[in-house]
């Protein structure tokens, strides 16, 4: 699951959600970038209630993620990433196809 803070939200109602879900079990990982902030949870605590989560200040959408490789997904990781191979740059503006 993750959840989508509000640009807006402040550090103490990110700090609260998070709190919230690790009470519950979850671990939480957070990207920051493009001025929104990403709460990814992580692991089978106990089962959320999506809707008292969207109801919570800050809180812009909850979503429940099925597929693999969430915590590399463009819905965790908005920002553009790029890393190096050698002399090559993979990501940003060009594209790298590995074969």
């Amino acid at each position: 699951m993750i959840i989508v803070m509000h640009p807006e939200a402040t550090p103490f109602e990110i700090d609260n959600v998070v709190a919230e879900v690790e009470t519950k079990g979850w671990q939480t990982h957070l990207s920051q970038g493009s001025g929104e902030t990403v709460i990814g949870l992580q692991g089978s605590g106990q089962q959320l209630d999506l809707f008292q989560l969207g109801q919570m200040p800050g809180v812009r959408d909850t979503m429940a993620i099925t597929q693999k490789f969430k915590l590399t997904s463009r819905a965790f990781r908005p920002e553009d990433t790029s890393f190096a191979i050698g002399d090559i740059t993979v990501g940003g503006d060009r594209l790298a196809v590995i074969a």
